[in-house]
C-alpha cells in the first residue's frame, strides 16, 4: 500500500490532507468497486446507505484495498488507472481482485 500524508493550513491551523483511493467488494454479490475520495469513512457510509446510484443494488460494501496520496490529481490518476485493463490485470497480477 502507498501511503503519502502532507498538510495544509486551513485557516484554523494546520490539518493531515490525504486523499485515498479504494476498492470496495461486495459482500452480497462478490461484485469490487474502485473511486477516490477525501474522507473515506464518510464516503464508505455513503455506498453502505443507498446514497450512490452505481452501488446501492449490491450493498452491503466492505473495504477490501487502499492506497493513498497526497493529492487529490494523483489519487484520480491511480483511480483511472484501476478502471482500465491495464489495471485490471495489475490488480489481478498481485491477487487484490
Amino acid at each position: 500500500m502507498v501511503s503519502v500524508r502532507t498538510t495544509r493550513g486551513d485557516g484554523k491551523g494546520e490539518k493531515e490532507v490525504e486523499w485515498t483511493v479504494y476498492i470496495l467488494k461486495s459482500s452480497e454479490k462478490g461484485l469490487y468497486y474502485k473511486g477516490s475520495t477525501e474522507d473515506f469513512g464518510k464516503r464508505l457510509a455513503e455506498h453502505n446507505t443507498g446514497r450512490v446510484a452505481s452501488t446501492k443494488h449490491a450493498r452491503p460494501w466492505v473495504e477490501h484495498y487502499t492506497e493513498k496520496f497526497e493529492t487529490k490529481t494523483d489519487a484520480l490518476k491511480r483511480e483511472r488507472y484501476f478502471k482500465t485493463r491495464s489495471g485490471y490485470r495489475w490488480l489481478k497480477q498481485r491477487g487484490i481482485i
